[in-house]
């Protein structure tokens, strides 16, 4: 049983650099998945194809590691009204703003389903990782008093639990990734690495503290190229089972190799201290927006897609410009994100300090009392 704390928040070096990692890997991860890129096999052009590959299949892995950072912060913490209410303006602020942006420049045509989406960006879970990332938010005082009024062991038990349940059936769901993913909801796997992140911050006397550092790093190395690996074979000998298992451990988060790397990437960066960078804390402090920005159902689903229609990855490939044109267009994203996000921030402290976000928040907090 852990004492019933609060943990103060510090600035964390590694995290942010964590953070910026996991956010480029996502928009690369989506330029390769989007894109024709997806559709070279390493007998088509080998550099190319393994420029993709060793970049482009860190999407979902990163997405284990912004969920391990946000609860290093979170547990141990009480509920928040304000929190929540910042973050649910940030999602709704985005999608509304591009959304209209999108329609009246007539990029996108004026659907009723785009404006649904917009204007109520929770429902239907348009943009799904902030959506369940609001979700964690409610319920992870709750998932905080529950580590804290359970034994060492019970915890253990209970990650063991989902390591078999989850992590070990997810891995050996070797079958098209349509039909596995996610085995389980979003929010469970959300909630269970909650839990690991839990029982590491309570006690770092356990034996997974022993890959802080640069073993972490190692690790996290081993479980990225082992992926890597499953795409270069299957490429390579165009056997069915191993292209699969390729897929399936790139698109399934809780698959062992992409919870591996995750896990090795967290520990391994959760101690850095040394000084701030001012550019990586800025990335850092906007990767959220650099999220929302570029998924955003307008400019994501049917009649249009940002990839194809804006940044055109084929016709770069096509020109032979592919390698310069990549760290262009995530630069472009990740600077557009964190311009939009300065932006925001401060139009969301105005208007949290009016007197109806004020009632909101202080009903909120009264909910968890």
């Amino acid at each position: 049983m852990v004492d019933n704390v609060k943990m103060k928040w510090t600035r964390n070096t590694g995290l942010d650099l964590l953070r910026v990692i996991s956010i480029v890997l996502i928009v690369f991860g989506h330029m390769q998945s989007e894109s024709i890129l997806v559709n070279i096999g390493i007998k088509d052009d080998v550099g190319v194809f393994l420029f993709q590959e060793i970049l482009g299949n860190g999407e979902r892995l990163a997405i284990n590691c912004f969920v391990m950072v946000s609860a290093w912060f979170l547990v141990g913490k009480e509920f928040s009204g304000e929190r929540f209410l910042k973050m649910w303006l940030r999602v709704f602020i985005v999608n509304v703003f591009i959304t209209i942006i999108a329609v009246a420049t007539r990029i996108a045509p004026l659907k009723s389903v785009y404006v649904m989406q917009a204007f109520f960006p929770i429902i239907g879970r348009p943009q799904w990782y902030m959506c369940e990332y609001l979700l964690l938010l409610l319920f992870a005082p709750f998932i905080s008093r529950l580590m804290q009024n359970v034994s060492r062991r019970q915890h253990k038990t209970i990650l063991l639990i989902g390591l078999i349940f989850i992590i070990f059936v997810e891995t050996l769901m070797v079958v098209p990734t349509s039909f596995s993913v996610p085995l389980f909801s979003e929010f469970i796997w959300f909630t269970y690495l909650y839990l690991l992140v839990g029982y590491i911050k309570f006690y770092p006397d356990s034996k997974i503290c022993r890959f802080d550092g640069v073993r972490g790093i190692w690790l996290a190395i081993v479980g990225y190229f082992s992926i890597v690996f499953f795409f270069v074979l299957g490429s390579a000998t165009d056997i069915g089972i191993i292209n699969s298992a390729a897929n399936h451990f790139a698109a399934d988060y809780a698959a062992l190799p992409g919870f591996i790397c995750s896990l090795g990437l967290f520990l391994g960066l959760k101690n850095v201290g040394g000084k701030e960078n001012a550019i990586i804390r800025c990335v850092a402090r906007n990767t959220g927006y650099i999220y929302m920005i570029h998924a955003v159902p307008v400019l994501w689903r049917f009649d249009f897609k940002i990839w194809e229609h804006i940044f055109h990855i084929s016709y770069w490939y096509e020109k032979g410009l592919i390698y310069f044109a990549v760290p262009i267009i995530l630069i472009l994203v990740v600077a557009a994100g964190c311009i939009i996000g300065e932006v925001v921030e401060k139009g969301i402290k105005i208007i949290t300090k009016g007197s109806l976000c004020n009632r909101v928040i202080v009903w909120l907090d009264g909910m968890y009392i």
